[in-house]
């Protein structure tokens, strides 16, 4: 799957991504959800003109979701709260099994600006639905907890050879005679 820069949607047509975004704005999870809807055209629309790098909480809360000028995006996490719901509103509709969407439209964390992912079918070279690779990587460990399970098990196993060795020191100093095979 390729990726296709927020700065360059003209490599794959604006007429493309727009196509895109009506079929996710008419998929029935974006039916339920209006605010989603509106942000998920504010987001694309804002990139596609070039803007998407300059897009920033508080343009998003007045502009995009209809907030009063005098919104302040440092005491209210609002709009960072719904593009968190549309990044996973996107995942849930792309994993649905049987998804074959041209392109795929992405939020990276840590940014606002709409990621055009483009591919022939929705399909990766081994014939794996985009949908089941999201659903395995929902399901996936986070890194820190896989950290986190390798340093428990080391310090287990640690614990377990020094009791073992302090074991065989006791043996030793009672004399009893011990060997390792």
């Amino acid at each position: 799957m390729s990726v296709i820069q927020p700065s360059d949607p003209a490599s794959t047509g604006s007429a493309a991504i727009r196509a895109e975004t009506v079929r996710l704005l008419s998929a029935p999870q974006f039916a339920r959800a209006p605010v989603m809807r509106r942000l998920l055209s504010y987001l694309v629309d804002q990139t596609l003109a070039g803007n998407g790098d300059r897009l920033k909480a508080y343009t998003i809360a007045v502009d995009g979701l209809g907030r009063d000028a005098d919104f302040d995006a440092g005491q209210d996490s609002y709009p960072r709260v719904q593009v968190g719901r549309l990044r996973k509103l996107l995942d849930e509709v792309y994993a649905i099994p049987g998804s074959r969407a041209a392109m795929r439209l992405h939020i990276p964390k840590g940014g606002y600006a709409v990621h055009f992912l483009g591919a022939a079918t929705n399909s990766d070279s081994h014939g794996e639905d985009q949908g089941e690779i999201a659903a395995r990587h929902r399901r996936a460990m986070p890194e820190w907890m896989r950290m986190a399970a390798v340093a428990i098990a080391a310090a287990i196993l640690a614990l377990v050879a020094w009791h073992m060795l302090d074991g065989l020191a006791g043996m030793e100093s009672a004399g009893v005679e011990t060997r390792v095979l």
